[in-house]
């Protein structure tokens, strides 16, 4: 574990760039976009402090603040690829949080604006692993909103989605670790939209395939356990 006060010693190290952050764009007017992107970036590491403490609003609140920011300079540098990399991280991170709200449509529409930056970035980098990654999450997740629902047919065209895409990076890379425990939990998804419609051996087949990666890396990696 972490070393007693390590985590509140970064808490008020961020803290205290936010504040710094936004006392020099005080000063200096708001015209400065890398200020202003830094000053996102500090939103964002904060919001994640935040999580690991189990603090859901003061995350929401942080994400939220980082989201403005990153907009507000992409729109004047609309061809900044990290920063729209950026974006679709902070945009992720909010709609699950607005998911666990009970705010289904918000966290439904900032997951599909972060799937639509990701793909974005991926059209550029085709190959890259993280993108793959990255898009592949955004459907896996949509796939979840519409399993709430009860809507099958719109669950397993978002969960197909996200299996070609692991599948892809484990074609590239077969020890890929969040691939496979993307693709196995795609699977378990995948399991209870067909079991919407007592399609029982279709979902106990895909169960036992996601159990199968699970215990892989369970035996590869074993502090994988407790996944």
């Amino acid at each position: 574990g972490d070393i007693p006060g390590v985590e509140l010693l970064r808490r008020q190290l961020d803290e205290t760039s936010l504040e710094y952050y936004e006392a020099f764009i005080r000063e200096q007017g708001d015209g400065n976009p890398q200020l202003r992107r830094s000053l996102a970036r500090a939103y964002f590491r904060v919001g994640q402090i935040h999580i690991g403490a189990g603090e859901s609003e003061a995350a929401y609140l942080a994400y939220e603040k980082a989201v403005g920011l990153q907009e507000e300079v992409l729109s004047q540098a609309t061809n900044d690829t990290v920063l729209v990399g950026e974006l679709a991280t902070s945009l992720f991170s909010l709609s699950s949080l607005a998911f666990e709200r009970g705010n289904e449509t918000a966290g439904l529409e900032l997951q599909q604006r972060s799937l639509k930056l990701r793909t974005l970035r991926l059209d550029g980098s085709p190959n890259d692993e993280v993108q793959l990654c990255g898009v592949a999450g955004c459907y896996n997740r949509i796939g979840l909103y519409y399993i709430g629902r009860r809507d099958r047919e719109s669950a397993l065209e978002q969960l197909q989605q996200a299996e070609q895409l692991w599948e892809r990076v484990l074609g590239q890379s077969p020890k890929n670790v969040e691939a496979k425990l993307g693709l196995a939990v795609t699977l378990n998804r995948t399991a209870m939209a067909w079991g919407f419609d007592q399609q029982r051996t279709q979902a106990i087949q895909l169960d036992q395939e996601a159990a199968t990666i699970l215990e892989s890396l369970v035996a590869e990696y074993p502090l994988v356990n407790g996944f």
